[in-house]
């Protein structure tokens, strides 16, 4: 009974889980997971980020200040999350850095570059994500799924012999019987 209690929960929490990320994403709030540690401690690396978008540049520089957390595309197709530190709004300039120690500064970015402002962060989900992008972990998977259903047959025929065994067993001990 406490079983199903508990797998009862943890099914309610995936699909509760499933159901807001639907939500945010039909709200346009869009998703990355963080690759580095270079925004610890406040978003830790494989956290999964949930940026706001925008529609116009003075909605988001009216939504933004020095010390919003933000997402941007780099010159060389890399998506960054890092600290605005510096804004000018006149010449559409945003400064951004990591927030460990000794980080450098990124290179200036524009708005449009910039993907969203980061709402919030869940830790180690961003992991799970990475898993399923990787062939490993579907090799792995399939293997596993493989070596189950393997298992289970030969289990079955196992049992099976077993039977069949118990049955002539049974039989040889009637004939001895007659």
């Amino acid at each position: 009974m406490k079983k199903k209690i508990v797998s009862n929960v943890i099914c309610g929490v995936i699909i509760a889980i499933l159901l807001i990320h639907i939500v945010l994403l039909l709200f346009g709030y869009k998703f990355y997971y963080v690759k580095t540690g270079s925004m610890e401690p406040d978003i830790p690396q494989w956290s999964l980020i949930y940026d706001k978008t925008y529609d116009s540049i003075d909605e988001f520089y009216d939504d933004v200040n020095v010390g919003s957390d933000i997402t941007y595309i780099t010159s060389n197709n890399t998506i960054v999350t890092h600290r605005i530190i510096e804004i000018d709004k006149d010449r559409d300039y945003i400064k951004t850095q990591g927030i460990i120690p000794n980080a450098t500064e990124d290179k200036e970015i524009s708005y449009e570059n910039v993907i969203g402002k980061v709402v919030f962060s869940v830790p180690l989900i961003g992991f799970v994500i990475h898993l399923f992008q990787t062939w490993y972990f579907w090799v792995l998977l399939i293997s596993g799924i493989l070596m189950g259903v393997c298992a289970t047959v030969l289990v079955k025929e196992l049992g099976k012999k077993e039977v069949k065994e118990e049955i002539k067993e049974e039989n040889k001990v009637e004939e001895k019987e007659e």
